[in-house]
């Protein structure tokens, strides 16, 4: 079993003066007094007071760092340049002899102390401030996973209390240990297999109060708060699971606040891809999510509880969507890489757009519409253009094999591909292969400077479906071509959808895509309203990574960088990503709230 290498990640800076005595308040907030157990709750909310605005639970660490250990990530990590750097600086000295340290104290390693104290379950919970303080009060409650963990930590480091001199008070009563700072901003209860941390005393006690107890208290819990009722409980027993709660309700009355977030952003992009999910959030009455992880994947989960139908009619452009009951709205097409969906009403979400955005942002807008002129003249951009499309816009990218070529390019790009979704086929396919065909033929007239071959526009007849593409009057040839070569464009309608490709190949795949999944049944799973899907194959982007490697090599070497480093970089860089398989985040709206799930798996 391969110890865990720590990255070299630096949270915050340490006042020069803790170091007197935090290691002393360490050992105080971890030694446990006695062995006995508690009930078992299926959430620590149960122990704590009401009143919090929000909470992180954490339950079975100890299964997460296990697999962690047993899986190439450690491996990974320690083979990793900046792992190295990190290793060799002061930083990562001094954390390797504070490791050392401990372990010695303690006779176990560093993984197996996390496993024994915090692997079991964690909550901390976050209170408005108290009367004349000026930040947030917290608590954090510890249940130890190791009944026999107590008196260890007991006998190796209760020793180092001296070191704290005065910086430290400790009280033992009513058999539990109490520490404090001198200063009074830190509190801390050891009870049985119990550690409560909080700034706020009055709030240890309660919580105190409460584990002491043979049972849960059965009222006035954290736990029966509206916004922590029926939230989802950890089912899986090997899973490792966190679950987030943010009472957004009371955030609001406590700052006088009707809304949490602006109602017009200052980026459009931002806008299309978040704004409806931000102004959900903006006023809904609680915001909570999970992330599980198993044993070879994990599943975030993040619902806002807001309903669409009570945001004003700019915002809801932003919340189409369109219900599926297959595992990817997306064509699966030969050599994936990545696709997206958007579903949004895109002709009102334009017309509103002076809702949705901040005034210096709107002229913007204004000089898109003169440059989209020169490709659509006489159109207007939301009428004539964005009228024809119905919710659901898609775009496709996989790796090319170059059919069109005799060779290859000296860097090998992905095709791309955006596929619209036509109201009317025949109306939209007009404008749209004009808006192609115009493209072209201004490429072409560049074409000289790129160092390329001009193209001759030609068509063909793939599976019924006439293509538009572009072609080359004598085919490139060569073994490290032009960048430009990595393009052939290509157009298609096939049934209401009109694919635009930057490659015919790619062109090719999605008719055939699209012909297929017309004659293939509906898919078994329940349905589900996307409002944005987006799908990456890490294995598809290390078979890219293979493919470009002299060209990475030759960029590194270029950087300075010697040829080991750059070969071990690449490789480093291929190996991680083959270890994982396909990842998947979706959007998806439901009758009382907006749900962002993201989902992964692992070899």
């Amino acid at each position: 079993m391969r110890p865990i290498p720590l990255p070299p990640v630096r949270l915050i800076s340490l006042p020069r003066r803790w170091p007197r005595w935090c290691p002393a308040l360490a050992g105080m907030l971890l030694w446990v007094v006695g062995q006995g157990v508690a009930a078992e709750v299926a959430t620590l909310a149960e122990y704590l007071p009401e009143g919090a605005i929000g909470s992180v639970e954490l339950t079975n660490l100890a299964a997460l760092v296990e697999r962690i250990e047993q899986s190439p990530l450690p491996g990974l990590i320690a083979d990793s340049d900046d792992y190295r750097k990190w290793a060799d600086s002061d930083a990562g000295r001094k954390f390797r002899g504070g490791q050392a340290i401990l372990e010695g104290q303690l006779g176990i390693s560093l993984s197996a102390a996390v496993k024994r104290i915090a692997g079991e379950q964690m909550f901390l919970a976050v209170y408005p401030p108290s009367e004349g303080r000026p930040n947030p009060d917290g608590v954090l409650l510890v249940r130890l996973a190791d009944a026999q963990i107590g008196p260890l930590l007991k006998d190796k480091l209760i020793p180092l209390a001296a070191l704290a001199g005065d910086q430290v008070r400790l009280e033992e009563r009513n058999g539990s240990l109490r520490a404090r700072s001198r200063d009074g901003n830190a509190h801390a209860a050891l009870h049985d297999r119990w550690i409560i941390v909080s700034n706020d005393a009055t709030r240890l006690e309660a919580v105190l109060t409460a584990v002491a107890r043979p049972d849960a208290p059965a009222d006035n819990t954290l736990a029966d708060s509206p916004a922590w009722k029926n939230l989802p409980l950890k089912v899986d027993s090997d899973a490792t699971w966190l679950r987030v709660c943010v009472d957004t309700r009371r955030i609001q009355q406590l700052v006088n606040q009707e809304r949490l977030l602006p109602a017009k952003v200052d980026n459009p992009l931002a806008s299309l891809l978040l704004g409806g999910l931000m102004e959900c959030a903006a006023m809904a009455p609680r915001v909570h999510g999970t992330l599980v992880v198993g044993s070879s994947d994990f599943a975030v989960s993040l619902h806002v509880e807001r309903s669409v139908q009570q945001l004003d009619a700019a915002h809801q452009t932003l919340l189409a969507a369109r219900e599926i009951r297959e595992p990817f709205a997306t064509p699966v097409v030969p050599r994936f890489l990545a696709s997206l969906e958007l579903s949004r009403q895109w002709a009102e979400w334009y017309r509103r757009r002076d809702e949705l955005h901040e005034p210096q942002v709107l002229p913007e807008f204004d000089k898109f519409e003169t440059g989209l002129a020169t490709f659509l003249p006489g159109k207007d951009f939301a009428e004539d253009v964005l009228g024809l499309l119905n919710p659901a816009l898609t775009i496709i990218v996989a790796r090319q094999t170059y059919p069109h070529l005799k060779g290859q390019p000296g860097v090998q790009l992905p095709a791309m591909a955006v596929v619209l979704d036509l109201k009317d086929p025949q109306k939209g396919a007009d404008v749209f292969n004009l808006f192609f065909q115009t493209i072209t033929s201004i490429s072409n007239i560049e074409a000289g400077k790129y160092g390329r071959f001009p193209w001759v526009l030609g068509s063909e007849t793939h599976q019924g479906i006439q293509v538009a593409f572009a072609r080359y009057l004598q085919t490139p040839e060569g073994k490290e071509l032009p960048l430009v070569y990595n393009f052939q464009p290509a157009a298609a309608v096939v049934g209401q959808k009109y694919v635009a490709a930057t490659s015919l190949e790619l062109c090719r795949d999605l008719i055939d895509a699209y012909r297929k999944a017309n004659t293939s049944p509906t898919g078994a799973e329940a349905a589900q309203k996307i409002n944005l899907e987006l799908n990456w194959d890490p294995k598809g982007f290390a078979d890219l990574l293979q493919a470009n490697r002299a060209a990475l090599e030759a960029a590194g070497l270029q950087a300075g960088k010697s040829a080991a480093q750059v070969e071990r970089e690449i490789q480093w860089g291929e190996s991680f990503l083959r270890q994982l398989n396909r990842w998947q985040l979706r959007t998806l709206v439901h009758d009382q709230s907006v749900e962002v799930r993201l989902t992964g798996s692992w070899d």
